[in-house]
């Protein structure tokens, strides 16, 4: 088996990582880390296959959550956070959630951690409330880390950003650069993220274009902001599903459609 045990660059990586998620929970921001997220972000891979050839294996969470361990141990220790008067001291093993929706930490890993958690499962939940949970995405973490403290991110991905904004400020209709798999995978997540967020009682087995189609149907969703989320779903499936790579025309699309679907949710007070 590959060893998943980080270096010493590694560490340095998941300590600043461990420093920014604990900083925007006491901002209010409920922001995890899938397993094979985490462990890929600590070696520098763009996602756990790039750095296995495999996908995520049950087995592979000990040695996860072992280096959850050292990256806290390596910060200095825990470090405290809070809402609403709820505060708990957090390791990096905080903020490692499941993947899917609403991004729980399973029932296992209260069980199975070396170190005995100095909280309870009741006040992680008050600190971190499953309507605002998100999960992070390792090719927008830099740019998200990096970002200015007056910035409000879009969470989007960092290079799906630079590439709207500088879309944006040439006018230019067409991006120099088609969209790549990676980016188009990653907007599909968020939006999947902002549906649940949108829908917090909706199944979590409903798959996203039927619960595109069932928000709008049901009024939540404009026809026209539900076809602009039918958009980047498409194009998700083409370059998943169909290996297809997009065009920069098609690529264009992808970016109107994400920056339509942004627009309206600001006008809604609303976070992508």
């Amino acid at each position: 088996m590959e060893s998943l045990t980080p270096d010493g660059e590694g560490l340095e990586r998941g300590v600043r990582l461990f420093s920014y998620l604990a900083d925007e929970a006491n901002k209010g921001h409920a922001l995890g880390i899938s397993y094979a997220d985490f462990i890929a972000y600590l070696h520098g891979a763009a996602s756990f296959r790039d750095l296995t050839g495999r996908s995520y294996r049950p087995s592979d969470t000990g040695v996860i959550l072992a280096a959850a361990q050292a990256v806290t141990a390596h910060a200095g220790g825990r470090k405290p956070v809070s809402r609403l008067g709820k505060k708990i001291d957090a390791g990096m093993d905080t903020f490692i959630w499941s993947r899917t929706p609403p991004f729980d930490r399973p029932e296992a890993a209260w069980l199975r951690s070396a170190e005995k958690i100095p909280y309870s499962r009741e006040v992680w939940l008050s600190v971190f409330p499953p309507n605002l949970r998100r999960l992070v995405i390792i090719g927008e973490l830099e740019a998200e880390m990096t970002s200015s403290p007056t910035e409000s991110p879009t969470r989007t991905g960092g290079d799906v950003r630079s590439a709207l904004t500088s879309a944006r400020a040439s006018h230019q209709p067409v991006p120099r650069q088609p969209i790549s798999d990676m980016q188009v995978s990653n907007l599909w997540r968020r939006l999947g993220q902002f549906l649940h967020r949108l829908d917090p009682k909706g199944s979590l087995k409903e798959g996203i274009g039927s619960h595109i189609s069932r928000l709008s149907f049901e009024g939540v969703v404009p026809r026209e902001v539900a076809a602009a989320m039918r958009t980047v779903t498409e194009a998700r499936n083409a370059v998943d599903h169909e290996f297809k790579a997009l065009s920069r025309v098609q690529s264009a699309l992808v970016f109107a459609a994400w920056a339509a679907i942004e627009e309206w949710a600001a006008g809604k007070g609303l976070k992508i």
